[in-house]
């Protein structure tokens, strides 16, 4: 591959034309997307020393009210010129579709909001110091401290804090021995939304909303769940969610382009459930995306359904032995537990168990408006 120099940021709110193309399945921002485009010349004979960017599009998986949501996807390398543009990419900003005509788009870019800690936002600058304390019980205090100069009480603004749904995620990466993930608040929201077991339903709400603060609420309310994939069309249990480990650099779940220049969502599992898949034709080494593995292509045991692929290590000394690459095109998850969620749940914070002070709260809030309260 060749690396193509270049990077165009494009400014939230405002409306650009777009080369746009169709994908199965949702992209969010910060992926890997390796695409084969055929019989066609991404660049038409321009200088690509700017850099190159591309829309793709999920008409097939979310349209919302008339609106089709994509992602713009920025060219870093591409193969020699021929029948077919290979391409590797890197998808950067939401948008949706405000007209289209024929292969090009006019697309209006989402904006990311990131709102400041309520309680630390309020308060004076020569206080500030006392804010970023490494000690976290004299942030607490701090907080205690600041809520009792506001009209509301502490567990109001506690449910504004992603410090429940980080240790959480702290405790879901450590057990797939993941110890690097991004800082940035809004990468780190859709690298969770990517790789923790999610309904689509809510991976179509935590693309389609604006605020990171809700993004982090839809995953702490899924990470409290236990998970297992099943088949989609027959809805079999496939593999149990704590089977995920990353094989790629890029997390669980990695997008993989096979020769006839299909991208498969590939999520990797140490193992399936007995009896629930089975495998198909020979093992092979032939374009491998895991360079030492052969693969085999797996069914489900119940309707026959492709799933994916089982990977088998060639040598003695490479590890895993065995793993399974689960095709995200033909696999949900779904809870142990009963999680029929709506929408409406999502635009609340998430209630935490009451305290003191919060029953106390709430008794008075019932009394009479116009009685004084001692």
């Amino acid at each position: 591959m060749e690396r193509v120099e270049g990077v165009d940021y494009m400014e939230p709110g405002k409306t650009y034309r777009l080369l746009i193309y169709s994908h199965h399945s949702i992209v969010y921002p910060g992926e890997i997307v390796p695409l084969m485009l055929n019989d066609y010349n991404p660049y038409g004979g321009d200088d690509p020393s700017d850099g190159f960017k591309l829309g793709l599009v999920f008409q097939n998986q979310y349209n919302d009210g008339g609106r089709v949501y994509g992602v713009t996807c920025q060219v870093y390398e591409r193969g020699a010129d021929g029948l077919s543009a290979l391409l590797k990419t890197v998808a950067q900003q939401r948008f949706y579709i405000v007209r289209q005509s024929e292969r090009k788009a006019d697309v209006k870019i989402l904006p990311e909001v990131v709102l400041p800690d309520p309680l630390i936002n309020c308060c004076s600058n020569a206080m500030l110091r006392y804010a970023y304390s490494n000690r976290k019980d004299r942030l607490t205090s701090f907080k205690r401290m600041l809520a009792q100069t506001t009209a509301w009480p502490t567990f109001v603004y506690d449910q504004y804090d992603t410090k429940e749904v980080m240790t959480k995620v702290e405790r879901f990466l450590s057990s797939l021995n993941i110890t690097s993930v991004h800082t940035d608040q809004v990468k780190l929201s859709f690298w969770l939304a990517r790789n923790i077991p999610l309904t689509e339903e809510c991976r179509k709400m935590i693309f389609c909303t604006d605020s990171v603060w809700r993004r982090m609420l839809i995953i702490n309310k899924a990470l409290d769940h236990m998970w297992y994939f099943i088949c989609k069309r027959c809805e079999s249990e496939i593999a149990n969610y704590d089977d995920m480990f990353a094989m790629s650099k890029q997390g669980v779940q990695t997008s993989y382009c096979n020769p006839a220049g299909y991208v498969h969502d590939t999520l990797t599992v140490h193992k399936t459930k007995e009896n629930s898949t089975l495998p198909v034709e020979r093992p092979s080494t032939n374009y491998s995306w895991f360079p030492g593995y052969s693969w085999q292509i797996i069914v489900c045991a119940n309707c026959r359904q492709h799933l994916g692929w089982k990977f088998v290590a060639e040598k003695k000394n490479v590890l895993p032995k065995s793993f399974y690459g689960l095709t995200g095109a033909n696999i949900t998850v779904k809870s142990h537990g009963d999680l029929q969620k709506t929408e409406d749940e999502f635009d609340l914070a998430v209630r935490t168990p009451a305290s003191d002070e919060q029953l106390e709260y709430e008794e008075l809030s019932e009394l009479d408006t116009d009685e004084e309260v001692y």
